[in-house]
């Protein structure tokens, strides 16, 4: 697996940011890399649909956001992908 710094130094790179997701042990690495980095900012969501929801509204702020989750979440995220993310492009 690709470290934590690498990865998320290329999203940096990028202005990737803020970081978003659901408590994961598959993403304990990338999770804690960002919660204790000064130049990180993560927020913890309840479930993926939610950290979907607050992604759309860090990008309809102007930010880049990630969303981190794992595949299985996915099936959770269906909904404000399509009636939030995607109407409003």
């Amino acid at each position: 697996m690709i470290a934590a710094e690498t990865f998320l130094g290329a999203l940096d790179a990028h202005g990737f940011g803020p970081y978003l997701g659901v408590p994961c042990s598959y993403l304990t690495p990338f999770i804690n890399y960002t919660i204790g980095s000064p130049r990180h900012r993560y927020l913890a969501a309840n479930n993926e649909g939610e950290a979907v929801a607050m992604a759309a509204g860090a990008y309809f702020a102007g930010r880049r956001p990630v969303v981190m989750f794992q595949n299985s979440g996915l099936g959770n995220t269906v909904n404000p992908l399509t009636s939030l993310a995607d109407p409003f492009r």
